[in-house]
Parts: C-alpha cells; structure tokens; sequence
C-alpha cells in the first residue's frame, strides 16, 4: 500500500480534496485472501472498503512464516490492561521450526505463547499455526513501545508493538511556594481583595478531566474562586482567581482543594493551596495585595505600582513603603502624595531589576494610622532551550514501510517558554516529510508554556520513495526565546535499492542521572537487496556510556528484505554531553548511527530518574508505525542537546 496505513501519520486532506490510495496483494499461498481497508477521518468516522485477490500456483516449497496481524497499536488506561493475540502460520510448502522469540525491553509489555508452541519454539506442517498474545498494560501515561522478534528457519519478522497509557494528571503550574499558599494580607472587614489573585492549573495527561472542582475545607465565607469547576483537555491550562472579603475582624485561615476524580495523580498530592486574610477595622487598604511579579527573566526589569486608598477619612502616610527584607533586586518608590483620601488614593511603586535566579518573596509595609503588610511573591528565572539542530531520519529500502521519529524542543531552563507558532516544516505542502504533533496537541500552542523540563514533541515521517536519493528539508521551531525567536532541525533520509538500511542515524536519549540506566532505545537494520547482506557485531566507540543491549545477538546474515534490531542503553559516567557512534560492517559498507545523551548531576552522584513529563527523554527516536489516526501517541520522545 502506498498511503499509510493506521500506524503511520494521517494523511493531510482538506474538505473536498481526494487522494489514491493503491494496494498491492502478494499471496504467500494458494487460495482467496479477504480484508478490508479502514480509511479513518480525523472526526473518527470510519469508512471499511472490501479488499479480496486471489494467490494461485502450488506455493513455495520452502518453509515461510506469517504473522497476522504485522503489528499492533493500543491506548490503554493506565493500570489496565489490553491483550491482542498474533497469528503464526506456514504459508510455505515445507516444516517450519520455530527456534525461540525475543521482547524488547519495555515493562509494560508482556507476551504468552500458546501452549501448543512453549516459549516460541516448536514445528509447524504447512498451513498449520499457532498463536503468541501480547499484553500491554501500562503503569504511566505515555508512549511505551517495543517489539517482539520471532526466529525460524522461514524469515524472522519483527512485530511492532505500539502502546500508549492514557490518562489525565493535574497539576498546579504556578509556583506559589511549599506548602502552596494564598496570602491576602490584612483586609478591612467588607472590602473585597481587587484585582483578584490568581494561578494556574494544567492537565499534563492525554485525556481530558471534567468536573474539577476547586472548595474551601470550612465554609468561612471569606473567599470566592473562579470558576469552581472546570474541565481541561490534555495539554490544556486554565488561570484561576481567588478573592477574600473578611466578614468580621477575625483571620481567616483556610485550605483550597483542588479535585480532579478522574485524575491518575495531582501534582502535589494532594493539590492543596493553605489561604490566609486576616479582617480588621483598619481603614487602609492596599491594591493589589498580595503583588503577584510570577515569572521575571533574568537581565530584565519591571515596575509594579501599588495603590493605597481609604475606606473612611483621610489618613496620613507616617510610616513610607518598605521592605521586610532588603533585597538588592527589589527597590520600593516613596507615596506620591503624604495625604490620602477617598477621592485623592497614594501611590508608590515596586522596581524590579532582575539579577540573580531565585525567589522573590518578600513583604512590604506601609503605614498610614493603620499598617497594612502586602505580601510579594515572585521568582527571577532563565530561559533555556535545547532541540536537535540535525536530525538524520535513517536509511531505508525503496518502497518500504517508513516509521516516525520524534523531534523535541525542551524548555532546560528555569523559565517558561511560549510557542504561539506550532513548529512546521520548511517546505510544507511540499516537504518529503509529513508532521504529526503529540505533544501538546496541535490547538494548544496557542496557550501552552512550557515550564523547566517540559518539552515540544512532534513525530516526522518520510514519505515513501520509488527512486533512490536523499531528501531533506528543516523543521521550523518559533518561541519566545531571546536570540532564538526561530531555529531550525535540519531534517535527512536517504532511500536505497540496494544493501543495508538503517535508523535512525541519529539516536539521542536525553538527561539521564549520572550512574542510572536509560531505557533501550532500538536501531532497525534492513537488507534492501535481493542478496544476503553479511553484518559483523555491532561496535561503539567510545564504549564507556552507550552499551549494546540486545536481547538477540545481529545475525551474521540478514536474508533478502530481513530485518534485525539492535537494541543500545546509556549509562553516563559523568556530567554533560556525551557522543558516540555505533557501526556494524557490513558487505555493501558501513552503517553507523550517532548516539548521544546527557548526564545528569555530579559524577559521584547515583542520581534519580525523572517523571515522563520532565526532561528524561529526547528526540531521534523511532515511532514504527505511529497510531495518529486511530491513536493519539504511541511514541518515545528524545531529543538532542543544542
């Protein structure tokens, strides 16, 4: 079949446009052969067109192995399960011996023979089969993906088992300290907090949440929150207000609780936000309080005005704006005016000059009969990115099958980083690549930030080639970044007719802790030639971090049109960036693959891994068959530091 197929990306097809999708049927025995062909819309509406032909003759003599079905991709709940049973038939015209299996690394998966062929191995008569079921059960939202090699004396095929754990997380996106808290200050009794105090909430799943639900432990009736419930899509943020009016002189110390049943996990947990507000009968009141600065990069400046105002007669300013605590960052202006009243207010201002990353947190304190003390909260950050600047796709056969790879941008420093413009491609319409976006959606670019560790994850596919040659073209990344408002990934393939293919050439496995093992990453080796294509053992130089992992050694001789797997881990000894190349000779040249991943923390240090939503994870990554139609996911994200 020349269009992709559900394991691949979706085709780009605009309202009454048409596109040709052409099969082609290779009998492997004797018989009538009937499936049908899903065409899947964006919209989930399923079209099933009948496909039949026909396979005549008497067959191979030969012993040839078939798996039905060729591969398989499932979204799953998280800590459910979902088992799909594969087929394994001889379709040749003699015995086939099944001689064993292996299963890429990859927890979430497992697999069960029948018990007719233990283990995968036993021997089939023409025409006989057996059956192997994959289980994949996930414990984590997110791509989890692996494959499972099935040797024999009649081809050995490799199945690709695609999964990705669905589910919602809820987080709070604001930095409002440990434990989180809301502190309003002193209020006079009746005067509602204005402007209102806000923060944000993020749903870091796949899946979308309904009925958040945002309530006080006690029914004070000193705060009002807006809204009270939400839904969020995956990927969605959404800002929430809070506002206190003291009904009495009294303090008004609360919790808010954040809510989400239908979330696998909050972030705290449990998502909790201590309030404080105390009522008095002072009659100066301070807007706003408290100052919320939220982020300030680094290098820059900000001016916040305060307003003091009076609810009853004019007050005198006796005591001028100040610091709790000095701070060489924070510069606190004197009152425009020493009198206040309820027509004229007083104003004085809070300057920022952004020089060393941290908290802000402070207080200041004014007096004007009253003293009111306005909390200050706020934090000076960094931005940093890091991307792929060269993405090398692979190499593969003419007329093959092309997997996705991903491609990340990581937001590594301390500050948030706006993307307004979805990444694209260079070329467009006209690109030999087509882009699929996973993470976050494609509509949520328009409001997404993305906080230290979080990344920008989109699948690249080459479009299959009739011709050999090599096709490129850039993907475009625009963010909010000084000095890098737009980069670029170079993106390559190269398609072959003849002797090995081979990807991705470009393998990174992102921040990885000093000492801690990555996951195992796979490189797919193919022989695109109608001859046997000798392979030596892998080697990679230097073999200090990256390790060969395979669980089936690479087979001296990969037959006509075989495919064979390697499967690479990375150790860091130390900090930083550390780069290797991996090649197998082979008897049409070398292949080789470029490796690289960071450390993370000191070289002495045993390190902890992080969450599949911080910065674990990198791009250059295969996606064999990336369920975009059916499935949203199914990939591993890596990326490459800059």
């Amino acid at each position: 079949m020349n269009g992709p197929g559900c394991s691949d990306v979706a085709i780009p097809n605009g309202s009454g446009s048409n596109f040709q999708v052409e099969l082609t049927c290779f009998p492997q025995k004797p018989g009538s052969f009937a499936t049908t062909l899903h065409v899947v819309g964006a919209d989930g509406q399923n079209v099933e067109v009948p496909v039949s032909c026909n396979g005549s003759g008497s067959g191979s003599g030969a012993p040839q192995i078939a798996v039905n079905p060729p591969s398989t991709m499932q979204m799953t709940a998280v800590n459910s399960a979902s088992p799909v049973t594969f087929s394994v038939s001889n379709a040749g015209g003699s015995s086939l011996s099944l001689t064993g299996y292996s299963l890429a690394p990859e927890p979430a998966w497992t697999v069960r023979w029948d018990p007719s062929c233990p283990a995968g191995v036993c021997t089939l008569a023409p025409s006989a089969a057996t059956s192997v079921t994959a289980t994949f059960a996930p414990l984590s939202i997110g791509p989890h993906n692996s494959s499972l090699s099935i040797t024999s004396n009649g081809g050995n095929p490799i199945i690709d088992l695609l999964g990705t754990g669905s589910g919602a997380q809820l987080e709070l996106a604001t930095n409002l300290g440990n434990p989180a808290t809301l502190d309003f200050g002193d209020r006079p009794v009746g005067v509602e907090s204005n402007p209102p105090t806000t923060f944000a909430l993020r749903n870091t799943g796949n899946t979308p949440l309904f009925q958040i639900s945002l309530t006080t432990a006690m029914p004070d009736g000193a705060y009002t929150i807006s809204p009270a419930t939400l839904d969020l899509a995956g990927g969605e943020i959404a800002m929430i207000a809070v506002r206190c009016t003291a009904p009495s002189i009294a303090s008004f110390d609360n919790t808010l609780r954040v809510r989400a049943p239908g979330a696998i996990a909050t972030i705290p947990d449990p998502l909790d936000i201590q309030l404080h507000c105390a009522g008095t009968n002072a009659q100066l009141v301070a807007s706003p309080s408290p100052i919320q600065l939220g982020e300030i990069r680094k290098g820059t400046q900000r001016s916040q005005t305060i307003t003091l105002a009076t609810v009853g007669a004019a007050l005198a300013v006796t005591a001028p704006p100040a610091l709790v605590d000095p701070d060489p960052q924070l510069t606190v202006s004197a009152t425009d005016t020493q009198t206040i009243t309820a027509a004229t207010p007083a104003h004085f201002t809070l300057d920022v000059n952004a020089t060393t990353d941290g908290d802000l947190a402070n207080s200041i304190t004014v007096t004007a009969r009253d003293t009111v003390t306005i909390a200050v909260t706020g934090q000076v950050v960094t931005p940093s990115i890091t991307y792929p600047t060269a993405l090398n796709l692979g190499t593969f056969c003419i007329g093959s099958p092309t997997p996705a790879t991903s491609a990340s941008l990581t937001a590594t420093g301390t500050a948030s980083i706006a993307m307004a413009v979805k990444p694209q491609l260079a070329k467009a319409a006209a690109s030999p690549f087509t882009i699929a976006y996973i993470a976050p959606p494609e509509a949520a670019y328009a409001y997404q930030l993305f906080g230290n560790g979080m990344m920008a994850t989109v699948a690249l596919q080459p479009q299959r080639q009739t011709t050999s040659g090599t096709q490129t073209d850039n993907l475009v990344w625009t963010t909010d970044m000084p000095g890098q408002e737009m980069v670029t990934t170079s993106l390559t393939t190269t398609f072959v007719g003849d002797g090995g293919g081979i990807s991705p050439q470009t393998l990174g496995f992102g921040t990885v802790p000093v000492r801690q093992r990555s996951e195992t990453r796979q490189i797919t080796i193919e022989n695109c030639g109608d001859a046997p294509l000798d392979l030596t053992p892998p080697t990679i130089v230097p073999d200090d971090a990256f390790h060969d992992e395979s669980t089936t050694p690479l087979p001296a001789v990969l037959q006509p049109h075989e495919k064979a797997l390697i499967g690479v881990t990375f150790v860091p000894v130390r900090a930083g960036v550390t780069t290797a190349v991996l090649s197998v000779a082979a008897s049409t040249g070398t292949l080789r693959v470029d490796l690289d991943g960071t450390g993370l923390g000191n070289s002495d240090d045993t390190g902890e891994r992080r969450s599949f939503y911080a910065c674990t994870c990198g791009s250059g990554t295969p996606i064999s068959g990336l369920p975009i139609v059916l499935v949203v996911g199914g990939v591993l994200l890596r990326r490459r530091r800059r």
